[in-house]
């Protein structure tokens, strides 16, 4: 959000042009996506440890803590 931000102001500044700021932003989004798959792979891995330990538990306390 902190560099969305950061490329709007730099865009009413006058130091990038429109092309440059839909890049970026486009690029921010891959990166967002990019994060979101890691943590899905993440989940997916401690849950399949998890079956394979047979101790649901090392996943279901993962779930539970804030």
């Amino acid at each position: 959000q902190a560099a969305f931000l950061g490329l709007q102001l730099s865009y009413q500044s006058g130091l990038i042009d429109y092309t440059r700021l839909v890049q970026a932003q486009y690029d921010l989004l891959k990166a967002e996506i990019a994060q979101e798959a890691a943590t899905i792979q993440v989940w997916r891995s401690l849950l399949d440890m998890a079956v394979a330990t047979g101790h649901l538990r090392l996943f279901t306390e993962q779930i539970l803590q804030p």
